[in-house]
């Protein structure tokens, strides 16, 4: 063990003053430091009352002395404590260092905490020595952060995490578990949180930062079970998480205000029945809108409490939640006509991107809102990588489309002109597949779209005969147009992405 780790376990149990810590060195035993001793072990802890020589001294020392005493510490750990205390300090740190498997584990996940300074590189070093995966959520059940080194592959918090909240149904069954219900608020202890519907175990344990609970760590299990000493390792993970939070990253727990755990709850899918009857009976504005800001995969953003402040300047009527490095923007279409000014506060290549969702007129509808701001920026950001914005009304189609997740399915519904043009155009043909999109897009106005192509009005009326000739198009029949406008974002999205499914045939059901 650390003496660094002795001392801060004499600290928050005795009343120590550390007079020098010099060096980090690795404890494995301890020894009552008496007159004969002269020579020392490096890798022991002394403990004496100050009667001794003081020369030479340990590598690591521990005195209890009446009264501060003026000692030459060079090179030495040296801690001072009362002699009252000297005794229970003594079988406390015996018991620390005999306990060297589960010493190691919170060496390591301290060197990584002062390292690195950051919550989730203790999550992933963790993860990493469980060989299992584990969340951690804050006291609303937002999602903080994830391990990626071993990543969730239980389907029911896949889904939490990709909303970055768990909702309002989940959280309720999980307090009908009878280990949670018998769960002391004030216990760290880990307990066993298993539900009937996911089939991985799990074991969760309360995090606090000083004497505030700031959240719950989880251990799902995969394919190998966990073992009894994963109770104790848990124990001190939740321990040195909250230590982190509180040194080196308190803004991670943010705190909701009454209004905004109105919507958070409205958000995780509470019925607006069982809130508080101040909101439940406001006024509301009738043309609201959700804004989720979130960065690409593999961006640092800069603290979640900079990005607020940024985001309020530009938007300062709208509501403004965070949750696992993304911020949900709500309000009224005057508190967000501003967004697009968020471009100046955040250039493109800080790698923030927005999914705007529609206009809704009940505030009861804020889940579904999320959900079609989270569909447009998943989407939209394939579709269209170099935007910044994406608005649903504008990707809807799309993410309608994707929801197939099937190549042959999709592709039935292409309309029987797209291969003819495509074949064209591979032939050698002006173009004659985009300028039909430009031009359908261009509400068909071939002014428009030969601006927007910068060609001749007389190219473009040459081409859309063509096209209409070779397809047999009767560009002046609405349904046409609308098979052809599907027919267009169903090959885009094909293009843009190829992970889509195709249907495999079941060689064996016809053997």
């Amino acid at each position: 063990m650390k003496i660094d780790r002795i001392f801060y376990e004499l600290c928050t149990k005795f009343d120590v003053e550390i007079v020098s810590q010099k060096q980090d060195r690795d404890v494995h035993a301890l020894r009552i430091w008496t007159d004969h001793l002269t020579i020392f072990d490096s890798d022991t802890i002394y403990f004496s009352y100050g009667k001794q020589k003081l020369s030479p001294m340990p590598d690591n020392c521990v005195m209890a002395v009446e009264h501060q005493m003026d000692i030459d510490c060079l090179n030495t750990n040296l801690a001072l404590i009362s002699p009252e205390h000297f005794l229970s300090a003594v079988n406390h740190v015996l018991e620390l260092v005999q306990e060297q498997p589960e010493n190691e584990f919170y060496d390591q996940l301290m060197m990584i905490a002062e390292s690195s300074r950051r919550v989730d590189s203790l999550i992933d070093l963790a993860s990493q020595a469980f060989g299992a995966s584990i969340v951690f959520i804050d006291r609303n059940f937002r999602i903080i952060c994830v391990s990626r080194e071993n990543p969730v592959t239980d389907k029911i918090w896949m889904n939490n995490i990709a909303k970055g909240f768990c909702d309002y149904e989940f959280i309720s069954e999980v307090r009908k578990l009878k280990s949670v219900q018998a769960f002391d608020d004030s216990s760290s202890l880990p307990v066993e949180v298993t539900c009937h519907s996911s089939p991985f175990r799990k074991l969760a344990v309360r995090v606090f930062a000083g004497e505030n609970q700031v959240g719950l760590l989880v251990l799902i299990e995969d394919n190998r079970s966990y073992r009894y000493e994963h109770i104790a390792m848990l124990k001190t993970l939740s321990e040195l998480v909250g230590y982190t939070i509180k040194k080196y990253e308190p803004e991670m727990i943010y705190w909701l205000n009454e209004y905004q755990t109105f919507l958070y709850n409205l958000l995780i899918g509470a019925d607006i029945q069982s809130l508080p009857e101040e909101y439940r009976t406001a006024s509301f504005p009738d043309d609201m809108q959700l804004i989720l800001c979130m960065p690409q995969d593999g961006v640092l953003l800069p603290s979640e409490k900079t990005l607020v402040r940024r985001i309020e300047k530009i938007l300062p009527g709208a509501t403004l939640i965070q949750q696992n490095n993304r911020v949900l923007i709500i309000g009224s279409q005057s508190d967000l006509v501003d967004h697009p000014k968020i471009i100046s506060i955040f250039p493109k290549a800080e790698g923030l991107r927005f999914g705007i969702s529609r206009v809704f007129h009940d505030i009861s509808c804020v889940k579904h809102a999320f959900q079609e701001a989270l569909d447009a920026l998943m989407v939209g950001s394939i579709i269209a990588p170099t935007e910044m914005f994406y608005d649903f009304s504008h990707y809807s189609v799309y993410v309608l489309l994707q929801a197939s997740n099937n190549r042959e399915t999709l592709e039935r519904f292409l309309h029987p002109a797209i291969p003819i043009l495509q074949t064209l155009d591979k032939a050698g043909a002006p173009n004659l597949l985009e300028t039909l999109t430009v031009y359908l897009d261009s509400g068909q106005s071939i002014k428009t779209t030969a601006e927007r192509m910068y060609l001749h009005r007389n190219s473009i009326t040459y081409r859309m005969e063509k096209i209409q000739e070779a397809g047999a198009l009767q560009l002046e029949n609405v349904d046409t147009c609308f098979q052809l406008q599907l027919s267009l974002r169903i090959l885009r999205l094909l293009e843009k992405m190829p992970h889509v499914e195709s249907n495999q045939t079941d060689v064996d059901a016809y053997s």
